[in-house]
């Protein structure tokens, strides 16, 4: 299914170039790789059989933090 503009004319603008004219390019790529940093914490975790409290300790980080790496829903992670 193709998207057209208002003309009736297809768009030849890509996904990443209509983010970037919103403005969203940059906070769309970040999220994505804090979810994708989430979800290799989540594997690793269930690989290695450890904790949420042993992953911090691993990456010397406190466990309140490390929360916040893993929460995909919270948007600001340092």
């Amino acid at each position: 299914m193709t998207q057209q503009d208002k003309a009736g004319r297809v768009s030849e603008e890509t996904f990443d170039e209509h983010l970037a004219g919103e403005g969203k390019l940059k906070a769309c790529e970040e999220h994505a790789i804090k979810e994708l940093i989430a979800e290799q914490l989540a594997k690793a975790m269930t690989a290695q059989k450890i904790s949420k409290v042993e992953m911090a300790r691993r990456m010397r980080t406190s466990r309140r933090q490390q929360a916040r790496i893993m929460h995909r829903g919270l948007a600001r992670v340092a």
